[in-house]
Parts: structure tokens; sequence; C-alpha cells
């Protein structure tokens, strides 16, 4: 039940659903999904995110990326999951007499298995003794029946399991069911023999081969077999069980970790103001690659079909740069083409760029705090709010009046959720997220002057540079279960 609910909270950056997502004020699209591991102690579930976009703010959507900012990055997750995680049923005397239930409904349920050990025992037995004839079969060469063999060794069965009483009488059930039409049906104190001999083995033709043919073949047999199998696996168990409880909980605490490497490929138009040491103005591309790695701590509290709280707290080691804390801006350059005359042709195009001189390169330190509150009822939104702090000599403004100290960039985020669930009866899935948000990059920085012209920036650039309003819109992806 723990890696059932944890797996279905798992998040990537921000909506918390595996699929689509997309920012529609960058724009920017994750692509992000999820899968429960097993046997691997505790690591539970690995995750990923792929996300690409555009970094810049200018970005005219009819004119196309050819002269825009972007990024790809790649993330994938490992949670491992510690035993710290508990549960409530309320609390007394409510909680004791919900216990006792969930005590007593675990008790049928195990007590229903072992009858379907026992079931799927004996047809297993049923159908090896009738298909016993089968064993004997040659292939066509002697090698390729060793080398059958070899692969698929025959494994003796044993017929004094229906020494037993309760066996029989399971036996007797589904021999009944298998040659129903004869009559009359085997009593339930029909022996060994009579259930043996009217379930009978199939008859091979003196001929067969690879392309022989059966007389008196039952199909049944191998039909029980088959749902007795997949009857008694321990999932099945394991999922009756969180059934049997599903109603009576009040509460339930998760707590895992997460390891999160990732890479970061980003292109961005640079201004250059000099070429090969002349003063010169031209725009370049400039593509880098970063790479770095998070841990998280993540808290989430479950109260069934009412509501949830998730924290998250994580710290960042990465190569990168300081484009958070740098405006980039619109340009438009214009070239001649052709001339007649008093008439010239010009080509003009445009896009988004950064001054070059003020990109800078290192590492970076950093540290986030994100909470969600996530009411479980259709059209009901939540909220979150998200926090950041980052800390590097990259944050070194020295080209603006007494900002060349500077090292730190603290952002902060907030806004609401809305998770449209399926009608579905008995199914809780995330059909449609939608997600509105309003973010301020740097809540420590004020407005700017320049250190070459003593020109303070505008009002309209500082706000453009540090607040964002946006909204984001989650599509999950269900991929089909075998």
């Amino acid at each position: 039940m723990i890696i059932q609910d944890i797996s279905y909270a798992i998040t990537g950056e921000a909506i918390p659903i595996t699929g689509l997502k997309i920012d529609v004020s960058k724009p920017e699209g994750t692509i992000s999904g999820a899968f429960p591991i097993k046997n691997l102690g505790a690591l539970k579930n690995i995750s990923f995110d792929i996300k690409g976009g555009v970094t810049g703010q200018n970005f005219n959507l009819f004119k196309g990326f050819k002269n825009v900012s972007g990024a790809f990055e790649a993330r994938p997750s490992f949670h491992l999951v510690p035993s710290w995680s508990s549960g409530k049923y309320g609390y007394p005397p409510k909680s004791t007499q919900n216990k006792l239930l969930v005590i007593a409904n675990n008790h049928l349920v195990d007590k229903e298995y072992s009858l379907i050990k026992d079931s799927l025992n004996v047809i297993r037995l049923l159908k090896e003794y009738h298909t016993e004839p089968l064993t004997n079969i040659k292939s066509k060469t002697e090698k390729k029946r060793k080398k059958q063999d070899e692969n698929h060794p025959v494994k003796p069965f044993d017929l004094t399991t229906l020494d037993s009483l309760d066996k029989r009488k399971i036996a007797i059930y589904f021999v009944n069911k298998i040659c129903k039409d004869v009559k009359p049906a085997l009593d339930e104190n029909a022996s060994k023999d009579d259930i043996l001999n009217r379930l009978g083995k199939v008859e091979v033709d003196a001929n067969a081969s690879d392309k022989g043919f059966l007389m008196g073949y039952k199909q049944e047999v191998y039909t029980y077999y088959k749902l007795y199998t997949s009857r008694s696996s321990y999932e099945t168990q394991n999922k009756l069980k969180i059934q049997n409880s599903a109603d009576l909980w009040t509460k339930k605490s998760y707590y895992w970790f997460t390891l999160s490497p990732f890479i970061r490929g980003e292109g961005i138009n640079a201004y250059h103001n000099k070429y090969q040491g002349l003063d010169s103005l031209y725009f370049k591309s400039e593509n880098s690659w970063y790479y770095g790695g998070t841990a998280m701590f993540n808290l989430y509290h479950l109260y069934p079909k009412r509501f949830a709280h998730f924290l998250r707290a994580s710290i960042t080691l990465s190569h990168s740069n300081n484009l958070a804390a740098l405006s980039p801006f619109g340009y438009e350059t214009t070239a001649p083409m052709f001339q007649a005359g008093n008439s010239v042709t010009q080509k003009t195009s445009s896009g988004t760029a950064y001054t070059f001189d003020q990109i800078r390169y290192g590492f970076l330190k950093s540290a986030s705090i994100d909470y969600y509150f996530l009411p479980l009822k259709t059209f009901i939104p939540g909220a979150y709010i998200s926090t950041n702090f980052n800390n590097s000599k990259l944050y070194n403004l020295v080209d603006y009046v007494g900002r060349e100290n500077d090292s730190w960039l603290i952002g902060a985020e907030g806004g609401l959720i809305f998770n449209i669930n399926s009608r579905e009866s008995g199914k809780e899935k995330n059909i449609l997220s939608i997600l509105t948000y309003i973010r301020n990059e740097d809540v420590t920085d004020k407005r700017r002057t320049s250190v070459k012209t003593g020109i303070e920036e505008s009002s309209d650039d500082f706000n453009k540079r540090n607040w964002r309003i946006g909204l984001k819109v989650g599509i999950p992806i269900n991929l089909p279960q075998r």
C-alpha cells in the first residue's frame, strides 16, 4: 500500500501526475513518468523528467524558434522508501474497532488465499496427470529432443497429494466441472482412482511428432490452471488486503528520499560588442552543457477522500550559469540584400539575446522547499508555495553599482492547482491538472544602476525580469497494463 500510494504521489517539478506538462508562459513542456521497482531493497520507484523549451522572455510564437534561447534537460529520479511510514484508523474507541475489523478482514483474505493455493496445487496435479503422455513425445531429431529436455526438464508429480480428504474434495469439484457431460457426477466419497479414471489422460497418435494430434484432451484443465495461477499471486493477496482497509484509514503518513542527477543543454543567442579584439556588434549562438544532482526529502500526509499535504525539501549542487539573474532583450537587425538606384532591399531578422560580457559559468549551491495542499475532490482547488535559495559567485553583478558582491538569489512562487479526476466508478485517476501561478525570480533584487552609464533601469524592465504569471496544464499518460 505504501508503494502504491507513494507512486501515485511522485511528481515531476510541479504537477503531481505523470504524463505531459506544458507551461504556456515560457513556453516549456515536460514529459514525466514513473515506474515501480521490485526486489531492489529500499529503491521502490524510478521516475524521469524530460524538459524542453524556451529560456528567453521575448518569444514570438508566430516567428518560430530560430533566434530564440532554448534549453533541454533530462533528469532521472531514484526514490528510496525507508520503513518510517505509518497510518491511523482514527481515535479511541473508534480506532480500536477499525483495527480489529482490518485484522479480521485480513485473516479472511489469508484463509481464502490458503484455499486458493490448495486449489492451485490440486489443479496443477490434475493437469500434469492428464497431459503426462505428452512428456514422452520425441522430436524429429534426437539432438533437438535432448536440447528441449535440457531447457524444459519435466518434474515428477506426486499423486499421494490426493490421499488427503480435503485435497480429494477439491479434486472432485474440479473433475465434475471439467467432465460435466459425464453422468452421474462424482460424489464426495469418490476415491483417488475414481477421480483419476474419470479425468483420464490424453491419447497421442502413434506417429505423433511436432505436428501430431491429441485425442481426449480436455481444455478446461488448462483453463482452471491459468485462472488459479493468477488468483494465487502474492500481489493479488496484497491488493485484497489494501481494499479491505481502504475505507477505514483516517490518515496515512509517508516518507521517502529522492536522488536525482541531471544533465542540461542550453543554447542562447549572445550579443557581442567586440570581434577579434575590435569594436563590433554581432550576435552569436552559445551552446553549453551543465550537470548536477539533487537530494530530496519527501513527506506526504494523506487523509483519504478528504485532502493531502505534500512537503518536499531539497539540496542541489550543479554546474550552471547566471542567466536567472540577467535580463534577455529582444533585438532586430537589418542587412542590405539588393540595391537598384535609390531603392534598397534589406533583410530583417529578430530574436532574443543576452549580453555576452554579463554571462558567467560556475558552480551553484541551492536549497528549496515546496508545499502542496491538495483537496481530493474534483474542481475543488488546491494550493502550493515554493521557495528556492541559490548561492554562488555567479550572481556577482560587477556591471551594476553596489552589486559586485551579490551571491544570493532567492525565488518564491505560489499558485492554485485544479485536479480533475475520472468520473468512472471505483477509479481515482487524474485526467487533467491545471496549475496557475505567480513567481518572483529574486525577492532580494532591486532596480539596477549601470556602472558605465549611471542610468537606473526602468520599473518595467525590473518587473519583466523578476515577475512571471503563468499557467501549466498537465495531461496524464496511462500506459496499458498487462
